[in-house]
Parts: structure tokens; C-alpha cells; sequence
């Protein structure tokens, strides 16, 4: 469903603008900063885009990764307060297209129908993040993880082809799943032995996924 809409409000954004400004950031390039002033909302054209923010010690704390078709920056375009996290390049050459408030309330004002799709973009992320939360609260770290690797796009990551693999570092995903990279790689190298995943770098690659939902049903019971 999400990328429908997502989809959809790129091309009738493009439709119904004389501007398109695309932009090309290269592996690790910063699109913008944490608490600087909102310049609107982005859509992923191609490539990955991770949200971060950076902790007291200069080290980054990873909140999701995104891919194309997607968007972001979307709450600080809409709320107008400074940006809440920082977003950059992720793994590749990334090319983005943005959209400032006053373009985007200019569509809506010629195409009522636009604010319903902008609402069901915002309340699909809301979804997402509210499932996290639930997920970290009651569940078990090996629950988390078989969780993520089998529902990857309700945390909004970056599935690979035909969604058999998850682009994605254990150092992330320690991140986004509130633990360490040390209990993460002991987690896959246990769901590795049992012949589920297999682990390579920068990604994670399912070769029985339902041999995994079922283990995780067993595991319910614990989570």
C-alpha cells in the first residue's frame, strides 16, 4: 500500500508543478541537519536515504533507512518547526526531488484531493512507528529481530530483490532495534545456523522465510 502512495504523490506533485528540482547526493552526504529550519518534504527517486540523529559522543543513533519509492521530512514541512532528525545518503548515489510547504498546500488548494493522499502518507508512517514501539516494549530481542527481517516494511527498510534480503549493517539495525551490535550479531549468526538467514556485507539475505515466521511463533510465547 505505502508504495502506491508514495508513488502517487510523486507523480501528482510532478503533474501539477511547473518545477521539479532534482538533486543527486553521493554515499554519505549530508540532505539536511537536525534543528535547522524545514526546506519541505522529499521524495526518493532512486537510492536509500538513513534518518539519524547524532548523540553526545559524536557516534549516530540509526531510526530507520529508507528506499525509493518514499518520502521524508514530511511532520517539520507541515508543523513548520526545525527538523527533528538528520537525513543522508545511504550506501550509494541517492537522487531526491523536494517540494517546499507553500508548492505543495498551492496543489492542494487547486486539488482538494491531494490532502487525503498527504494524510494517508502521514498516517502510514504513524502506523510504522507505532508498531516499533509496541514491538520494542513487549518483545525480546530475538523476537525484534526475526520481526524485522520478516516485516521490514512496517519499519520502513530497504527490501532487496523480490524482498529476499534487507540492505542493511548490524551496526544499523543494533540502532533501530535498541541494542548492540555485539547481541545482534549473535542473534543472526543463531538464526544463520538454523538455516533462515544468511549474513553478507551491508546486507542480510532470507533464504527460508517461512521457516522464520514459523520459529517466531514459537517464540511468541516468551517474547
Amino acid at each position: 500500500m505505502e508504495e502506491n502512495i508514495y508513488k502517487r504523490f510523486y507523480y501528482e506533485m510532478c503533474r501539477h508543478t511547473e518545477t521539479v528540482r532534482r538533486k543527486t547526493y553521493l554515499r554519505n552526504q549530508i540532505i539536511f541537519e537536525r534543528d535547522v529550519k524545514s526546506d519541505g518534504m522529499y521524495y526518493i527517486i532512486k537510492g536509500m536515504v538513513k534518518i539519524f540523529s547524532l548523540m553526545s559522543d559524536g557516534s549516530e543513533r540509526s531510526f530507520t533507512i529508507l528506499s525509493s519509492p518514499n518520502v521524508f521530512g514530511e511532520s517539520e514541512t507541515f508543523d513548520e518547526g526545525p527538523r527533528m532528525v538528520s537525513a543522508k545518503a545511504y550506501g550509494g548515489e541517492t537522487e531526491i526531488v523536494c517540494w517546499t510547504k507553500s508548492e505543495i498546500m498551492e496543489v492542494i488548494s487547486r486539488h482538494p484531493d491531494m490532502a487525503s493522499l498527504i494524510i494517508r502518507i502521514l498516517a502510514s508512517k504513524l502506523r510504522c512507528l507505532t508498531f516499533r514501539e509496541e514491538d520494542f516494549m513487549s518483545r525480546s530481542l530475538e523476537c525484534r529481530i526475526c520481526n524485522i527481517l520478516i516485516h521490514h516494511d512496517r519499519y520502513m527498510l530497504y527490501p532487496g530483490q523480490a524482498d529476499t534480503y534487507i540492505c542493511i549493517t548490524h551496526d544499523e539495525l543494533a540502532n533501530i532495534i535498541g541494542s548492540t551490535r555485539v547481541k545482534v550479531t549473535e542473534k543472526l549468526k543463531k538464526l544463520s545456523k538454523m538455516g533462515f538467514i544468511k549474513t553478507e556485507r551491508g546486507k542480510i539475505k532470507i533464504y527460508d522465510m517461512d521457516g522464520l515466521r514459523k520459529y517466531l511463533s514459537i517464540l511468541e510465547g516468551s517474547c
